[in-house]
């Protein structure tokens, strides 16, 4: 029999903590107005605006070092959101060497790693992050996913749970709760966590899609139907919720419509519709 597919596990990329009060460099005039310029391009500009001054800035002879790092960091955080996870690692390397760290680049060097598949190295990482922010939910929660990858529930359920004890309305560590709980069977306290999470953010897709996994290992699969069927119109590409929908209609016998369900999930997750 067809198993049905849990979602939305979440990796956080945290926003590098902003600078006050910028290290004096001696320049004078518009010099210094170019500088601080380039900076603010670099910290918050447009991937196309910031990667070139963010370069200006580390080619700056004499840059405080704490600045050059910022200036590493975001582009660790531009190849992060690209994807290019090997990429952003090496400038995440670089700003740590830079500067004293900052757990947001540790957390984002950990994001990445885990979105290699490096899920001990990741733990370490987060771990590393919350050295310096025990009490940061989202930290507890990229942790928590990367303890799920190497089928560590119970550190994961710790770390979700403190997360949400920090933050009661982190939808997230609600969510990714409750994935945990209904994979070891733990059905209603998964669907309290879903449930929760969706009173928060009712047009949660993934939420819906984890509540009706539980609700089909508990057998109620009208309901489950009627939660992936939600989920679909707020995700029309949303290749797990076709699966689990199938899967929810097989089972009282509409195996008509749960082939319509199969091959709407085959063109969801196909790259090129």
């Amino acid at each position: 029999m067809l198993d049905i597919l849990a979602s939305g596990f979440i990796g956080a990329l945290l926003a590098a903590a902003p600078m006050s009060g910028l290290p004096a460099t001696g320049r004078q005039g518009q010099e210094e107005a170019d500088y601080r310029v380039r900076l603010q391009r670099c910290v918050t500009g447009p991937a196309e605006l910031a990667l070139p001054n963010c370069l200006a800035i580390i080619q700056t002879l004499d840059a405080p070092d704490a600045v050059i790092a910022l200036a590493y960091g975001r582009r660790g955080d531009i190849h992060f959101e690209s994807r290019e996870y090997a990429k952003a690692i090496e400038q995440y390397d670089v700003a740590l060497r830079m500067a004293p760290p900052q757990a947001s680049t540790l957390t984002n060097r950990a994001a990445a790693l885990a979105n290699l598949g490096r899920y001990r190295d990741a733990v370490s990482g987060y771990s590393a992050a919350l050295a310096l922010k025990p009490d940061d939910p989202r930290i507890l929660n990229g942790r928590g996913a990367a303890y799920v990858r190497l089928d560590d529930a119970q550190s994961a359920l710790a770390d979700y749970s403190r997360a949400i004890t920090l933050d009661p309305t982190n939808v997230e560590a609600l969510n990714n709760r409750g994935v945990v709980r209904s994979a070891l069977g733990e059905l209603q306290s998964a669907i309290e966590d879903f449930n929760t999470a969706l009173a928060l953010d009712p047009r949660y897709a993934d939420a819906l899609n984890n509540r009706a996994v539980a609700l089909i290992r508990k057998g109620s699969y009208q309901a489950a139907i009627q939660d992936l069927t939600k989920a679909i119109e707020l995700r029309p590409r949303y290749a797990d919720a076709y699966f689990n929908r199938a899967v929810a209609l097989e089972r009282i016998g509409r195996v008509a419509d749960a082939e319509l369900d199969y091959a709407a999930e085959r063109k969801a997750r196909d790259p090129n519709p």
